[in-house]
C-alpha cells in the first residue's frame, strides 16, 4: 500500500529522531507504530471481556428499580428458554 501524508515540522523531527535512535527506516517505524497501537487496542478490549467473564457478568438493562418484583413483566423469557 502506498500512503502519502503531510506532517508538521514537529512530527518530521520526531521521525528523524526515531530513525536515528532506533536505526530503522520510515516504513519500519510506521509498521511498528501500527503494531503497538493495535496491541494496545486488543489488550483493552480483551481485558474488558476478561473482567466480565471473571466476574460472571451476564448482562444489564434499564428498568424502574423494581425488577426483582416485576421481572416477568419486563423480561420475555419464552423465546430464551
Amino acid at each position: 500500500m502506498n500512503i502519502s501524508i503531510q506532517l508538521d515540522e514537529q512530527h518530521v523531527k520526531k521521525i528523524h529522531y526515531l530513525e536515528q535512535q532506533l536505526n530503522m527506516q520510515l516504513e519500519s517505524l510506521i509498521q511498528k507504530g501500527i503494531d503497538v497501537l493495535y496491541e494496545q487496542q486488543q489488550h483493552k478490549s480483551s481485558k474488558a471481556f476478561q473482567i466480565l467473564q471473571e466476574t460472571g457478568f451476564i448482562g444489564c438493562m434499564e428498568g424502574d428499580g423494581n425488577l426483582s418484583e416485576n421481572y416477568k413483566n419486563e423480561i420475555y423469557l419464552d423465546d430464551k428458554l
